[in-house]
């Protein structure tokens, strides 16, 4: 693929993907994901708690979610708000919510009392799945001020003190649920993405199953194939999200970071021998290392990078750069 060549490949593939037969929803994404791709690594954590997982595990620990969630009282059109940090429960517990036709609602994990009680209390949120180092930050919200009753909180990454559930001993024994959500209707709404709030209070931006299922297959579509990948953005932020489902589309691995590092950002391409990451400005300007000839990049997604930036920084990697900036508003 030469540079020339680019508007007409993508406008091809994007004709390409528009006559596709894309799957409704998330949950028959899942399920053609592990009937794919089975005992392929798609989860990797680089420098963050937990195991590795293959797309038929992530399948099974998901059907475990959709049952304890259920037995939870979590039900078709229940909002689920998620607090944590880049650990498979996250996408475990968006892909079962997913399943059930309940809607996520994901929440930054350095968010402040104040800020949580605006985010629960605009998304009605009526159920809460919280890491445990963000436990006290919710327990500063006045009591009666939410949606959210007692044994509606679930706890990950510790035990739960309070009478809270804790996930991990909540769902590890559960039934895993088979083949549950293939029948959702891709305009059901699966998630409320709360803005940066950049130009007032976060804005709750509600988005449809279709919604996610079109920008992963985008994604995975937009440069060369790639098996191996840097997910280094949080998972309550649509650049997090979308990542994942880049790796459920294409059979990729998503090598998991708990967010970007400049000083790590060589380090991590290097080691991992990974083929696609994205970048921003301050990365551009790291200064030149003889270890950038080592990379195997396939292509580089870039997030509102200057234009000047741009070329010598595709030099120096090797590969590509293309934009990916974008909102949910």
């Amino acid at each position: 693929m030469t540079v020339a060549s680019v508007p007409e490949t993508f406008a091809e593939t994007m004709a390409a993907i528009e006559r596709e037969e894309l799957p409704p929803n998330l949950g028959t994404l899942l399920d053609d994901a592990a009937a794919r791709f089975g005992d392929r690594p798609l989860w990797v954590p680089i420098q963050e708690p937990g195991a590795a997982l293959s797309f038929s595990a992530f399948a099974e620990w998901t059907g475990r979610c959709v049952s304890f969630l259920e037995s939870w009282g979590v039900g078709p059109g229940s909002h689920v708000a998620v607090m944590l940090p880049n650990v498979a429960a996250f996408p475990i517990t968006w892909l079962a919510i997913a399943r059930l036709g309940a809607v996520l609602v994901p929440v930054n994990n350095h968010n402040t009392a104040h800020e949580l009680a605006q985010v629960l209390d605009a998304s009605d949120a009526e159920f809460l799945v919280i890491d445990r180092a963000q436990l006290g930050v919710f327990s500063e919200i006045p009591a009666g001020k939410l949606r959210i009753g007692p044994g509606r909180v679930a706890v990950h990454g510790g035990s739960a003190t309070g009478g809270e559930l804790d996930w991990l001993t909540s769902v590890a024994p559960a039934p895993v649920a088979v083949g549950r959500g293939r029948d959702i209707d891709p305009d059901r709404l699966l998630s409320i993405q709360f803005t940066s709030g950049s130009t007032g209070l976060p804005k709750g931006c509600m988005l449809s199953q279709r919604y996610w299922v079109t920008i992963g297959r985008v994604r995975a579509a937009h440069g060369l194939p790639s098996e191996r990948f840097l997910a280094d953005m949080p998972l309550h932020y649509m650049g997090g999200q979308w990542r994942f489902l880049m790796a459920l589309w294409s059979g990729a691995t998503a090598f998991v970071a708990g967010r970007p590092s400049l000083s790590q950002f060589l380090d991590r391409l290097l080691s991992q021998g990974l083929q696609f990451c994205v970048v921003n400005n301050a990365m551009a300007k790291l200064p030149h290392d003889p270890r950038y000839a080592g990379l195997n990049l396939r292509w580089v997604g870039s997030v509102a990078l200057q234009k000047e930036l741009q070329e010598p920084f595709e030099r120096r990697l090797g590969a590509p750069i293309r934009e990916l900036y974008g909102t949910t508003e």
